[in-house]
């Protein structure tokens, strides 16, 4: 029975979609606020809610997913890994 439930588990892990925020960690981005603001920083951390950035200066900012339009980011040579993949 324990076989069954890990192939269930594994099949689960197969079935999640590409998590595009992890790859941008430590990456200068454009992040556009839902009022249409725009923060330039550096993608700092994140958890199911919020996004912390680094403004620099010692500053950071934490700011609700909720609260952000689009994340736009600059494409370098070797971050053609495939779907998911920035690094």
């Amino acid at each position: 029975m324990s076989e069954e439930k890990n192939k269930s588990v594994d099949n689960m892990e197969k079935k999640l979609p590409p998590q595009f925020i992890p790859a941008l960690r430590g990456r200068k981005v454009l992040c556009r606020m839902s009022d249409g603001r725009p923060l330039n920083a550096v993608l700092a951390g994140w958890n199911a809610y919020e996004i912390l950035f680094d403004l620099g200066n010692g500053k950071k900012m934490l700011i609700f997913k909720h609260a952000i339009s689009s994340i736009e980011f600059t494409e370098s040579e070797g971050d053609r890994g495939g779907p998911g993949t920035f690094r």
